[in-house]
């Protein structure tokens, strides 16, 4: 009775107690699994610099405190579940890094107390408020792999052995078999020569142990798979991670790296992990030049060398040891002298026989060296010397000539161009302009008034006025005729004129003053007409004496005179 009563008080208190367990567990995990996971990204992005980046230990000695936390829906017997350990306990191990980051751990752990679940965890089945604490000792062997970055060094392993643990009731502490995985980051301290590391890790821990048998009455037997997180801080101890000291290195470099015969050359020795307390010492030699050291730096005469490629070779030392000795090279280019370049022109490039021209040759050698001009014509004569001088063209007949300008330098390379001058033949005189003859006009229709323009002539004055609009600086010459068989043939021929010329004014507008009049001696009752440009000769015929021929008012044709 007493055992049914103290059953259902533990059942009353087992809510409250598993919510402090959970509570108080998960906290330092918590703490714990952020730190290494900020460890770890901390390890990702740190750059790794040769000044600070110590050796790979060989052998690891771990020691720390940590939690171990079972799952509460994997780890029970009889509906007891296995406690969290509430205070940190001891978790060690040991390394041997066979390969730079492929080794072998052995690791032990060993967590007790501080939990307190449904019951405490008894060796007889009487229990009493202050019976045994939960309890876990493991140990394992297995394979460890580092990825050092830095002062950072991530790893992960795996490990089996054996498990001791105790029951969530009343199973006494009893062996079985565990597996744990996991990992975390180490950060090598830059003290004590790089012995000492910070570790943050966390590991998935399988345990399987059987108490003998299924669950009984007596709370004291069952089988356990007890699955759990276990995270753990503490120091390393790193053996074997002494850094070396650096070897000395020497890097050659040659200013200019490409020359011309002649040209200095100087160079310069860089040397990285000397011992300040030594005194180092510097040689150099050539494939090509005389070379003059002076300490880190050398020059080197080049006068003289064929055009290639040459190597220059340096060491620095400062004792016997190999690490004390240092070798370096470095090349140079030799080129050869580039040819000169050369432009000419004559000025002026067009001219009249027996006058003169200037041609000039613009020649450039890349290195400056000495230059001399010649000169070969087609035709005419050249005088002077230099990169000036004078074609003479007496006696030449119209036509080119060619001139070729030639330079050389004082190694023999040549170049050349060549220019032109043009002989003009003199100008002719310009054309004088000519009078032309447009068209007739007939009064052979208007028997009434043979000296009245008809329609029919309209069409030639319409050619006519538009004629003298386009050469506006051209004069008309109309010249009238007659029959010698009409009475006063001349006087017909005139009145003739002057009616075409009063058509073309007072109808077309054309300027009277640009129409001229004239009787001919054409047997035909017509007007001629005659555009003559300005500067042309104008017709060979007598004057119309405007003053006396009058033009004869015009009535539109085809009208009759009305009767009074």
């Amino acid at each position: 009775m007493h055992d049914n009563v103290y059953l259902r008080l533990r059942s009353t208190l087992l809510p409250v107690a598993q919510a402090s367990t959970l509570l108080k567990s998960r906290l330092p995990l918590l703490v714990a699994l952020v730190c290494v996971v900020s460890l770890a990204a901390q390890a990702q992005i740190a750059p790794k610099s040769s000044s600070d980046d110590p050796a790979s230990s060989k052998v690891d000695i771990y020691g720390g405190y940590g939690y171990i936390r079972p799952f509460s829906s994997f780890s029970k017997i009889g509906g007891y579940e296995f406690q969290p350990v509430g205070n940190p306990n001891a978790t060690v191990s040991i390394t041997d890094y066979l390969w730079k980051n492929l080794g072998f751990q052995l690791e032990g752990s060993y967590f007790n107390g501080g939990g307190y679940g449904a019951f405490h965890q008894c060796a007889a089945i009487s229990c009493s408020p202050d019976g045994p604490d939960p309890m876990y000792y493991t140990l394992g062997l297995g394979p460890v792999l580092r990825f050092p970055k830095g002062r950072y060094v991530p790893f992960v392993h795996l490990t089996f052995g054996p498990a001791k643990v105790n029951g969530p009731y009343l199973q006494p502490l009893t062996w079985g078999e565990q597996a744990t995985a996991g990992g975390g980051t180490d950060y090598v301290l830059p003290y004590w020569k790089n012995r000492l590391a910070v570790r943050g890790q966390v590991d998935f821990v399988g345990m399987h142990v059987s108490y003998g048998g299924p669950a009984s009455d007596t709370h004291s037997s069952g089988v356990a798979d007890i699955v759990a997180w276990k995270v753990s801080g503490g120091l390393v101890l790193r053996l074997g991670a002494e850094m070396p000291p650096a070897p000395v290195g020497l890097a050659c470099s040659v200013v200019p790296a490409s020359i011309y015969p002649g040209d200095p050359l100087t160079v310069t020795g860089t040397a990285t992990g000397l011992d300040p307390k030594k005194k180092a010492s510097y040689t150099y030699t050539s494939t090509g030049g005389a070379v003059a050291p002076s300490g880190e730096t050398a020059t080197i005469a080049t006068t003289g060398l064929s055009a290639g490629t040459y190597t220059v070779s340096g060491t620095v030392s400062e004792g016997q040891k190999p690490r004390e000795n240092a070798t370096c090279s470095a090349s140079f280019a030799v080129k050869p002298f580039e040819p000169p370049t050369l432009s000419c022109s004559a000025n002026p490039p067009t001219l009249m026989a027996g006058d003169t021209a200037t041609i000039t040759a613009s020649g450039m050698s890349p290195q400056n060296r000495p230059l001399t001009y010649s000169y070969t014509a087609s035709a005419g004569q050249i005088s002077g010397s230099g990169s000036s001088v004078t074609l003479a063209t007496a006696g030449v007949a119209p036509a080119t000539i060619l001139v070729g300008c030639s330079v050389t330098d004082d190694l023999g390379q040549k170049a050349s161009a060549s220019t032109s001058v043009t002989i003009s033949t003199p100008p002719s005189a310009p054309a004088k302009p000519e009078a032309s003859i447009l068209c007739s006009i007939l009064f052979e229709r208007d028997k009434k008034r043979p000296t009245r323009v008809d329609n029919e002539g309209k069409a030639c004055l319409d050619d006519l006025a538009l004629a003298l609009q386009r050469s506006t600086d051209a004069t008309l010459d109309l010249v009238g005729n007659a029959n010698t068989s009409e009475k006063d043939a001349t006087k017909m021929a005139a009145e003739r004129a002057v009616n075409t010329k009063d058509y073309l004014v007072k109808e077309k507008g054309i300027d009277a003053t640009r129409i001229v009049v004239f009787t001919g001696n054409e047997d035909a009752k017509s007007v001629t007409t005659t555009l003559v440009p300005a500067g042309a000769t104008p017709v060979a015929a007598t004057a119309v004496d405007e003053t006396v021929v009058k033009p004869i008012p015009r009535k539109p044709l085809g009208m009759k005179k009305q009767k009074k």
